[in-house]
């Protein structure tokens, strides 16, 4: 009996892990932008599912490397398959300032990390991904360092598994404790 509550518990687990999928990092970014409203856009082609939900997202943070303040505005666009027909998402943080602030660099303590965290969830796996980053200044000089990644997000029924697989093995330690008593 003990092993045919093992298996279940474990081939009810291992299937909701499976199903959970890892997040792909699409692009890891450690660059500096400088200039005039620098601007930089990064393009990705990826397997298309319509059956796969999954969470566009962007990690990271932006440092401005000079004293004058400016800011950062990025632009998310995803479509099944090359770029029409999708969504876009500007992520401009203030409305009023139309992009992130950076704080001007302090000669005494240095760079302000601003953190940037941002996504979408989408109703299935994109075809095309584009990726915008802008800034805002006229002499912009900031770093902008984060990963911009792709995750499946887990059906309902995955849930369901763990759950399953969760109350088997408390169901299983209750009744190995009153044995014991």
């Amino acid at each position: 009996m003990k092993t045919v509550r093992f298996v279940t518990v474990a081939v009810l687990t291992l299937g909701a892990m499976c199903s959970v999928g890892r997040a792909a990092v699409l692009q890891s970014f450690d660059r500096l932008f400088q200039g005039d409203d620098p601007t930089e856009g990064f393009t990705f082609t990826l397997p298309y599912d319509a059956s796969t939900p999954s969470m566009l997202r962007f990690d990271g943070f932006a440092e401005n490397l000079v004293p004058d303040e400016t800011g950062v505005r990025f632009l998310l666009r995803w479509a099944p398959t090359g770029m029409d027909g999708g969504g876009e998402m500007v992520f401009p943080g203030e409305p009023q300032f139309g992009g992130v602030r950076l704080p001007g660099a302090d000669p005494l303590s240095g760079t302000i990390r601003v953190p940037l965290q941002f996504g979408t969830a989408i109703d299935y796996a994109p075809g095309g991904v584009l990726f915008v980053v802008e800034g805002l200044g006229p002499t912009d000089s900031f770093r902008f360092v984060g990963d911009l990644t792709l995750q499946p997000v887990p059906e309902p029924a995955t849930w369901a598994l763990l759950a399953l697989g969760t109350i088997a093995v408390i169901v299983a330690r209750r009744r190995a404790a009153r044995r014991a008593e």
